[in-house]
């Protein structure tokens, strides 16, 4: 996929641009159950994935994601994942399923969880609509300044 393939040059180029869009920071829970803030990655350019188990291209598309955080981390990527399975609060199957789906795919970078309270949090400072699978690649200053809607037609 060749978005995914490119992060380096992406990277570079973005992370010293000053039109990028306004500071996107949140706090989510991670699979652990800790609260995290997307700021304690300040310093960093971090690409993140909205997706979620019942996704049919999310699914199909993360192991691209595993690849970019294999391939990039030592050169300073951060790649952090965010499942938008949305009944994770309330129990239930979908922390099931999302956890067997990260341990299946390999995935040993920051993993948070979404619940619907987060919902507009999250449109509002990713631009992110109501289309997932979603990637936000962000600033060392935090600052989006590359997102991907159209998976269909981009090899990531």
């Amino acid at each position: 996929m060749r978005i995914l393939r490119s992060i380096p040059l992406l990277a570079l180029f973005f992370a010293s641009v000053a039109f990028a869009a306004a500071a996107a920071d949140f706090t989510l829970r991670d699979v652990n159950g800790q609260s995290v803030s997307l700021s304690s990655y300040r310093g960093k350019v971090v690409l993140v994935n909205f997706w979620a188990t019942w996704c049919p291209p999310c699914r199909k598309y993360f192991p691209d994601f595993v690849e970019a955080h294999k391939k990039h981390a030592d050169k300073g990527l951060v790649c952090v994942s965010v499942s938008m399975d949305k009944v994770w609060e309330r129990g239930g199957d979908s922390k099931t399923r999302v956890l067997g789906f990260l341990k299946l795919q390999g995935a040993t970078f920051p993993n948070f969880v979404s619940t619907d309270r987060d919902d507009d949090r999250l449109t509002e400072r990713f631009g992110l609509g109501r289309s997932i699978p979603y990637q936000a690649l962000l600033n060392k200053e935090g600052k989006r300044v590359w997102r991907s809607t159209d998976w269909q037609e981009r090899d990531i």
